[in-house]
């Protein structure tokens, strides 16, 4: 079995999380389809300036949700998009595409249609093109601290208008620091791996959700929500509501 690099694996779980759960397949596929390793020999190839349009008009058009290739139904939510990525995308001669029907939309806000999340993600990955995403992300775990600094790792994936701080919080919590401390750990890093450990147990709660509100109620009644006082408690409700799914409905 051929295992995929570090970065490959965090890019993976990165788009993943960008797709919110109706688009995170399809994000995977995309990435599957477009290595990082692709999406960075390219991008490094143009101007400084350039990059960021390159990567977004691979993405698009890798996933097929440019307007030449689906017209208005590319949904990029208000967004003007840059024409020039049109161009670029046909510079490029990829022949490989999604489709648009590959996409889910029905019932969506427009901030969370995947042509928006794909912009946001050419403009994220430009951020890390230099020193690669892997030492990117590296960088921001370490240098946090526990507790309410922790949330200091956010400010690497927040995209003005596109990327905001609940999702921020949602890569980071469930992307980064399980993957940071999965690495420090193949690589024999304990001390690392503690101080990972140590930002996940202390990192404030998220947003709460219907199935967190649910069990909160259920186990300790209406009117405690700080029985529910970080994130890890809040990912140990999912966990168990997904694992007794029956007992529950």
């Amino acid at each position: 079995m051929i295992l995929d690099e570090p970065a490959e694996v965090l890019y993976q779980g990165v788009m993943g999380a960008l797709g919110y759960t109706r688009n995170k397949k399809p994000f995977q596929e995309l990435a599957r389809r477009l290595p990082l390793r692709v999406l960075e020999s390219i991008a490094q190839e143009q101007e400084f300036g350039g990059r960021s349009l390159v990567l977004q008009a691979l993405l698009l058009g890798g996933a097929g949700l440019l307007p030449s290739q689906c017209g208005e139904k590319s949904g990029f939510g208000g967004l003007e998009v840059p024409s020039k990525l049109e161009d670029i995308w046909r510079s490029l001669n990829v022949e490989d595409a999604m489709s648009y029907a590959d996409w889910h939309f029905f019932r969506m806000h427009p901030r969370n249609f995947p042509s928006r999340r794909l912009l946001a993600a050419g403009r994220l990955f430009d951020r890390y093109l230099e020193g690669g995403l892997l030492r990117g992300v590296s960088d921001l775990v370490a240098g946090a601290n526990p507790g309410r600094g922790a949330t200091a790792i956010e400010s690497g994936f927040l995209i003005p208008d596109l990327i905001g701080s609940g999702r921020a919080r949602e890569i980071t919590v469930n992307v980064v620091l399980p993957f940071s401390l999965a690495l420090a750990e193949c690589d024999s890093r304990p001390k690392v791996g503690e101080h990972i450990l140590e930002l996940y147990r202390t990192y404030p709660r998220l947003g709460g959700n219907q199935i967190t509100r649910y069990l909160s109620e259920l186990f300790w009644g209406a009117g405690k929500p700080e029985m529910v006082n970080s994130a890890r408690r809040q990912q140990g409700l999912i966990h168990l509501y997904q694992s007794n799914s029956l007992v529950f409905l």
